[in-house]
């Protein structure tokens, strides 16, 4: 199992990819994503509704659980 550490505000956050999605890179390429609506978040700009519709979608897709 892949996991990475992603550095929050209140700590770490340990994610990893499922085993079914291992050699499937659209689950890392979807954190990478989410986390550059983070930073977007940061600098002040509206990015949740983005998130929530890009969660969505890869939910759709079978990406996420």
């Amino acid at each position: 199992m892949t996991s990475a550490t992603v550095q929050t505000d209140v700590g770490s956050l340990e994610t990893s990819t499922p085993e079914h999605l291992k050699n499937d890179k659209r689950f890392a390429d979807m954190m990478k994503l989410v986390r550059k609506f983070g930073e977007e978040s940061s600098l002040g700009k509206d990015s949740l509704p983005k998130l929530a519709q890009y969660v969505v979608q890869k939910a759709a897709e079978g990406v996420l659980d």
